[in-house]
């Protein structure tokens, strides 16, 4: 028994097959070449509009202040306790003054009402 080939053209279609391979490295050859031609340099005058915007943008970002917002204990969380490094007591001694409807006003007021040592 003779075995056939798995994959068989006639002798047109292998001359198209070799044609189009050839065509296709062609246009590849081209677009390389086309590639290393042409003239990548960046306009000298693109550069500096580019340069100038960023130094605006740099000079605005740098003017602009950080808006500080005030500290309101009155309506402080537990996890703020926590991250303020306070103990559960002084939350405690806090959720009461709260509790019997009283606000602090001062920084001064929270540090009675919390009993903490002014270095804190």
């Amino acid at each position: 028994m003779r075995k056939r080939p798995l994959f068989v053209l006639t002798k047109p279609q292998q001359g198209a097959v070799l044609v189009l391979v050839f065509i296709l490295i062609f246009i590849q050859c081209l677009r390389y070449f086309s590639l290393i031609s042409k003239d990548n340099s960046i306009d000298l005058v693109t550069t500096l509009s580019y340069e100038k915007s960023l130094d605006s943008l740099l000079s605005l970002a740098e003017s602009k202040s950080t808006i500080v917002y005030p500290f309101n204990p009155n309506f402080i969380s537990d996890f703020k306790t926590y991250t303020l490094g306070l103990s559960s007591e002084d939350y405690e001694r806090f959720k009461e003054f709260r509790f019997v409807g009283k606000w602090i006003n001062s920084s001064d007021a929270f540090q009675k009402v919390i009993q903490i040592s002014d270095s804190f």
